[in-house]
């Protein structure tokens, strides 16, 4: 199963609405957003978004235009919450206007940059997801701000990984793993970077076999829940659970695999689309125990709650969901629901991936890079220019000066 095509779509929307830097230079502090941050993150991170967005439009009241950019980040990220995309650019764009008008501080466009992020991976636009992870980089490395950098870095790795990039995934993962654990912020970004950093070892060992991979998933994954439990974040917890029912899976342990698929089942809220994705892991997961079973009709019904799950939140994880679908109906001899399955991955892998399109999004990494390298051989040339001329001035200034004292020495004597 391609695991790696829904693993990452992530964005720890919980966390990103309670510990987001309120400190920036004065113009663009908003000390009401402070005292609205805790409820209006509970809400938005149990579902409930109309009581979310209540608090957030608490915001207007203020005669303060960096309250209002936070208006416009929080409905943004409440807008992408509901699937409305729409209303979510009109929000990030305003939003970034203002911050410009204002001149904001760096720390509030990591925030920007992450909350767009997370709407292009909704998308499927993987090449803006791209531009839009370096980016923040760069913002969070300014701002000097951990709990950005580790963000951003997983947006980028999100990126890599929704096209079979691997190995450039675990780089970007590396990189948030060791930014989390300089940050303070917020105790459970270690463990939702953990299990991403997990899924892909898993997709390593699925490739090459060499039981490293598997054992390092399980170790950060073990981590990931028991971070998670202690901070009592339950995103967090139920993205461990899913990590760990995916190495009880490919390692054949299978009744664990079901084991945890169930806590996930059973603990998502449903009717919410922040957890549609972990709802339909929980099945997918226990579609493929059941496969394993050799209980192809068992496994079949999961399939298809699966799939329920993965059209409501993101056409990239209808994938394998159709792909769980055509292997328990070619296991029990239907065909005709097999074809049909088959045919329907097929299609919408085609319409997603590509050679060309892979190559492109890595060509856009290398372009970035390169330009951003260019531009810092430029400053560092005009600050050698600089430092040159201050030299020669300071030259100067001491000849005269030293030209000023013989010829007072000499009208003296």
């Amino acid at each position: 199963m391609c695991n790696r095509k829904y693993n990452i779509l992530f964005l720890l929307a919980g966390s990103l609405l309670i510990n987001l830097p309120l400190h920036a230079q004065e113009p663009c502090h908003c000390p009401e957003a402070e005292s609205l941050r805790a409820p209006m993150g509970y809400y938005f991170n149990s579902g409930q978004l109309d009581s979310a967005s209540f608090y957030a439009r608490k915001l207007l009241n203020y005669k303060n235009t960096a309250c209002i950019i936070f208006y416009q980040g929080w409905m943004a990220q409440i807008a992408i919450a509901e699937k409305n995309t729409g209303a979510a650019r009109l929000f990030l764009a305003e939003e970034e206007k203002l911050l410009k008008e204002k001149n904001c501080n760096q720390d509030l466009y990591v925030r920007h940059y992450s909350t767009l992020a997370r709407m292009y991976m909704e998308l499927n636009q993987h090449d803006s997801l791209v531009i839009t992870g370096l980016k923040g980089i760069d913002a969070a490395t300014k701002a000097k701000d951990y709990y950005g950098l580790s963000r951003a870095n997983t947006d980028l790795a999100a990126a890599f990984s929704s096209i079979g990039q691997t190995t450039k995934a675990i780089f970007y993962y590396r990189n948030a793993m060791a930014a989390a654990k300089l940050q303070d912020k917020v105790p459970s970004l270690v463990a939702s970077v953990a299990t991403r950093l997990a899924n892909s070892y898993l997709e390593l060992f699925k490739i090459s076999k060499k039981a490293v991979y598997a054992d390092s998933a399980a170790i950060l994954g073990l981590e990931a829940l028991t971070i998670a439990e202690k901070s009592k974040d339950f995103l967090a917890f139920l993205e461990a659970n899913e990590t760990m029912a995916g190495y009880s899976l490919q390692t054949g342990k299978t009744a664990d695999a079901i084991r945890y698929a169930e806590v996930i089942i059973n603990s998502s809220p449903r009717g919410v689309h922040l957890f549609d994705r972990i709802t339909y892991t929980g099945f997918s997961k226990k579609a493929a125990a059941l496969y394993q079973l050799k209980k192809y009709v068992e496994s079949g019904i999961m399939a298809d709650s699966a799939l329920q799950y993965a059209t409501a939140f993101n056409p990239q994880m209808m994938i394998d969901a159709y792909e769980n679908i055509y292997q328990a109906a070619k296991a029990s001899s239907n065909s005709t629901r097999g074809l049909a399955a088959y045919e329907k991955m097929v299609s919408i892998r085609d319409s997603l991936f590509s050679v060309e399109k892979n190559k492109a999004i890595t060509e856009l990494e290398k372009k970035y890079n390169q330009a951003k390298n260019e531009n810092t051989i430029r400053d560092l040339a005009k600050m050698k220019q600089i430092y040159f001329l201050l030299a020669i001035a300071g030259i100067l200034a001491l000849l005269a000066i030293g030209f000023y004292v013989r010829q007072q020495s000499l009208k003296h004597k």
